[in-house]
């Protein structure tokens, strides 16, 4: 059975601001590999921790791809796209980018979108568009 792991379990798990929230959490996430279940996030709920753990709690994009890099490894949990969540991140690091526009730049790469409309060139311009253009 494939399921899907919402961003507050992981959130709760890792941050453990919450000691009874992350009880439940590490405890069912525990319990569900054991069975054999496919723990699943889905590339939105990536994009929702990486902005939770770098805003938030103020883990550097490395730490945020080594959670990811973690979770991946981890028999029975499936990351979306996780080749291109984890170039995001190390992206994001490297251009000094939201994971966002990290993670939409390597994905128009991957389609073949060479122009992007933005009103934030600077980032875009340094994030391989050939061309970026500003609305208005």
């Amino acid at each position: 059975m494939r399921i899907l792991v919402d961003t507050n379990v992981w959130i709760r798990l890792v941050a453990r601001d919450d000691p009874g929230q992350a009880e439940a959490a590490a405890k069912l996430i525990g319990e569900s590999l054991q069975r054999g279940y496919q723990l699943v996030l889905s590339t939105v709920i990536a994009a929702e921790l990486a902005w939770v753990l770098g805003n938030k709690f103020k883990l550097s994009w490395t730490a945020v791809a080594d959670f990811f890099q973690g979770l991946s490894a981890t028999s029975g949990v499936e990351l979306e796209n996780e080749g291109t969540v984890l170039a995001a991140c190390h992206l994001a690091s490297r251009e000094n980018v939201d994971f966002a526009d990290a993670y939409n730049a390597l994905w128009a790469q991957e389609q073949g979108i060479t122009t992007a409309f933005t009103f934030d060139t600077k980032h875009f311009r340094r994030l391989g568009f050939e061309a970026v253009q500003a609305p208005g």
